[in-house]
């Protein structure tokens, strides 16, 4: 699979980026990236993590990644499954700032 292990890590990386911002600095949705309404009516948004601090900015601590091998040989993600564990989140809950 050559690079691909660097490639899911660069992708669950972004992920846990782009879960800080949604849930710290709000820039993706203040520059109308993606929408406040798209966001804010996700029935997995939680209100009541929003400037919660994670240990390690890691808002994913599980992920299966499916990928579908195309007919040039190429490897593309079909689809994300994430995970935070409820060991994780009661973590997070009881540790907050």
């Amino acid at each position: 699979m050559g690079d691909g292990r660097a490639r899911l890590t660069q992708r669950l990386t972004a992920i846990n980026l782009f879960l800080r911002d949604v849930y710290h600095e709000e820039r993706i949705l203040a520059e109308g990236i993606v929408r406040e309404s798209w966001c804010y009516s996700c029935r997995h948004y939680r209100r009541e993590m929003r400037g919660v601090r994670i240990h390690r900015d890691t808002y994913v601590s599980i992920a299966g990644t499916d990928l579908v091998r195309l007919q040039d040989g190429q490897f593309v993600v079909s689809n994300d499954n994430l995970r935070a564990s409820r060991a994780a989140c009661r973590t997070m809950l009881a540790n907050r700032e």
